[in-house]
């Protein structure tokens, strides 16, 4: 989850969505975003019997994140970016709730 975190934030701060820092960031993002969303998977499938809400929560953020890959292009963000981009905040919420009352932390 960290290393999503700090890829997400470090694409972020390359600035607004369409400019031509964020567009040349773009193709490494989604490249990235895809490795980790893959190794993310298959460590959760290796290990799907923590309580049901903490694998549905990060199931649902690994998928928010490769549909939101699948679909951003370069250029000025869209209405369609914004909601796949705040949906995966919601199911990250999710799984960070989860991981706290646990004591687990990043």
């Amino acid at each position: 989850m960290k290393e999503n975190d700090d890829r997400s934030n470090a694409f972020l701060a390359t600035g607004e969505a369409g400019s031509p820092e964020r567009d040349a960031a773009l193709p490494k993002f989604v490249a990235d975003t895809q490795d980790w969303a893959r190794r993310t998977q298959q460590a959760l499938d290796a290990h799907a019997t923590p309580p049901r809400l903490s694998t549905r929560a990060l199931q649902r953020y690994i998928d928010d994140m490769q549909l939101f890959v699948a679909s951003v292009r370069p250029g000025p963000g869209t209405q369609y970016d914004e909601a796949a981009w705040t949906d995966s905040i919601v199911a990250y919420g999710g799984t960070l709730a989860t991981c706290q009352q646990l004591g687990i932390g990043w």
